[in-house]
């Protein structure tokens, strides 16, 4: 790391930027922690903040979530319901790939909730795992 009083012994009392080799310091709790306490950010490399901030932001996150789907009244999908779609979509990938759905399948919102749609029947359509995940968060 770079000596913040660019002398070539650090001595600053209390000075937090200099930093032992394999440790990070957390951009939340502000603690010096090994590299393994940062999770992988995609293409951007880690996380700047550690395992146990993150998992405090991510408990709030799915709180958040639960607390909407309440609101909108989202129950579960069962599975008389997803063989009933399934036999509507000739188990066949509804992006109309011509993938087969019979042992492979991921339930998807049509409009997503985020973006106002309803977990509701007629705003879900099954599709095969790899046709979902290349659609995303559309």
């Amino acid at each position: 790391m770079i000596d913040p009083c660019s002398s070539p012994v650090h001595d600053c009392e209390g000075c937090w930027q200099v930093l032992l080799p394999g440790l990070k310091r957390c951009s939340i709790c502000h603690w010096p922690r090994p590299l393994g306490w940062y999770c992988a950010n995609g293409r951007k490399g880690l996380r700047s903040a550690c395992r146990e901030c993150m998992r405090a932001k991510w408990k709030d996150d799915n709180g958040k979530r639960r607390a909407r789907e309440k609101r909108i009244g989202v129950k579960r999908v069962t599975a008389q319901v997803i063989r009933e779609m399934m036999v509507q979509q000739s188990y066949l990938c509804a992006c109309g790939c011509g993938r087969s759905i019979r042992w492979e399948y991921h339930v998807d919102h049509i409009r997503s909730i985020a973006r106002g749609g309803t977990h509701t029947r007629d705003n879900l359509q099954l599709l095969f795992p790899l046709c979902n995940l290349k659609k995303g968060a559309r």
